[in-house]
């Protein structure tokens, strides 16, 4: 199971509205929600099976505030591959992490994003 579903509120604190906020909570606890009944439907087939959390790299620091797209140019001139990430990009590791040759791979964040992590 691959849940690639998240949202974001970019607004300041002071800014967001109920409506904003609610929706952010259902989106994400959604995720949370797919995963336990994924999970819940794989036991009892005693195959095992993967449940993949796909998310951008908004997952791991934080940058409310901030206009939407605001720091594009600035991000994607301090990619060290030079360049956006494309969609096969982030396909290529879910098609690993959904095979036999991640069978082992628990609990991990794996961040596609470039290089752009370690700068």
């Amino acid at each position: 199971m691959v849940a690639n579903a998240g949202i974001a509120v970019t607004a300041s604190l002071l800014e967001t509205t109920a409506e904003q906020w609610q929706r952010s909570l259902d989106v994400n606890a959604g995720v949370a929600r797919y995963s336990s009944a994924a999970a819940r439907q794989m036991i009892p087939q005693g195959r095992g099976g993967r449940l993949i959390g796909a998310a951008s790299v908004a997952a791991h620091p934080g940058g409310n505030g901030k206009a939407p797209g605001s720091e594009m140019a600035a991000m994607v001139a301090a990619i060290p591959l030079g360049r956006l990430e494309a969609p096969q990009d982030v396909a290529g590791v879910v098609s690993f992490l959904a095979s036999p040759d991640a069978g082992y791979v628990a609990g991990q964040s794996i961040v596609v994003d470039g290089g752009t992590w370690f700068t």
